[in-house]
């Protein structure tokens, strides 16, 4: 069976990238033995397809004719309506309708933005979400963001996100010792899009003093950029950069070079993260890592945690412009609770296993 991950995975942003991996992981044989094939001595071959090694085209009857040469079609990670403003998702309408494999839409999202959808743009929806199979959704949020603007939802389903999948179920509490930090650069668009994201100067002083206070309490404190430094628009070693600037402590610091490939394992090793990005808070979450949860835009965090199991720690979402050295604090122990981590463990095993499920039923 060949299977094409339709997402934006080689772009530079190693969120993106991370989603690639992690979707193609659950895409391998030992990954579905666990999860989808568990009872059964064979899983299907499978041959897997996405934009990094076979591109597709970007508009046209050429989409279909390409994308036509597989058995299944997968839509995975992203915004739906982000995803929906690019190639070859920009001119749907040219060849949707020419498509001959199922489509499936696989843990997207919605981005409650400013700038409101425009006619063009909710008819290319509706014919998104009118031709798929099913769209197995982030949030409830992301579902109820798709009722409200009379799109078709009779095949909407919410999964939650593939970055609460990565991790195999164990947890740990050793100690709070060492910290993970991503911090971004956020664009102009970004912050004139979200009300409660923070000017970066503003937000830069705040962690700037949290990290701090941190180092002179003794935790050992690790930066870990999630894109790469060519990339402009939202440079996280330029946020990391603009907080260290901000430091007394700045020198004892520390940074790793982390690639989409290695970032998983790097925020795996930490014993609490504190991550501006989604993905950094959600796959160490999936590893059993606490996390101080920051909504920064778009309300992603709370749509990413809408699920069962995921309510005392959606409880301690807060608000970027609510992020002082206080609320840090205040939130820490709680944050750090075995109990909690180990209730959000076990939801994250339930998104595995509901993963498995849907991908079971797929490509059986």
């Amino acid at each position: 069976m060949k299977i094409y991950l339709l997402g934006y995975f080689g772009s530079g942003a190693h969120a993106d990238d991370l989603i690639g991996l992690i979707t193609r992981r659950m895409f391998q044989s030992e990954w579905l033995k666990a999860h989808a094939f568990a009872r059964t001595p064979v899983t299907p071959t499978l041959t897997i397809h996405d934009r990094t090694t076979h591109p597709c085209p970007s508009n046209g009857a050429a989409v279909a004719e390409f994308l036509s040469q597989y058995d299944l079609v997968v839509f995975c990670g992203g915004s739906l309506l982000g995803r929906l403003r690019l190639p070859p998702f920009h001119r749907i309408e040219t060849w949707i309708h020419g498509l001959a494999p199922p489509l499936v839409l696989l843990g997207t999202g919605w981005r409650t933005e400013a700038q409101p959808l425009t006619p063009e743009e909710h008819r290319r929806m509706c014919l998104l979400l009118g031709r798929a199979r099913a769209a197995y959704v982030r949030g409830e949020l992301t579902r109820q963001q798709i009722i409200s603007h009379e799109m078709p939802a009779e095949r909407v389903r919410v999964l939650g996100d593939p970055g609460l999948c990565f991790g195999d179920g164990s947890f740990h509490i050793r100690g709070i010792d060492r910290i993970g930090v991503v911090a971004r650069r956020m664009s102009d668009v970004e912050i004139a899009q979200d009300r409660q994201t923070l000017d970066n100067e503003t937000w830069h002083t705040r962690l700037a003093q949290i990290l701090d206070e941190l180092v002179a309490g003794g935790y050992e404190v690790t930066f870990v950029p999630m894109t790469p430094l060519w990339r402009e628009q939202d440079n996280d070693h330029k946020g990391e950069a603009a907080v260290r600037v901000r430091m007394v402590h700045r020198e004892r610091v520390d940074s790793v070079a982390a690639t989409d490939s290695t970032l998983a394992a790097h925020l795996g090793t930490f014993d609490f993260v504190l991550s501006q990005r989604l993905h950094g808070s959600l796959v160490s979450l999936a590893q059993g890592v606490p996390v101080f949860p920051i909504e920064y835009q778009f309300g992603k965090m709370a749509d990413s945690l809408s699920l069962p199991g995921f309510e005392q720690l959606r409880d301690l979402i807060t608000p970027q412009c609510g992020v002082t050295v206080e609320t840090f604090y205040q939130k820490f122990p709680a944050l750090t609770d075995p109990a909690l981590l180990a209730a959000t463990q076990a939801a994250c095993a339930t998104v595995r296993d509901n993963y498995g499920r849907v991908i079971g039923e797929l490509i059986s």
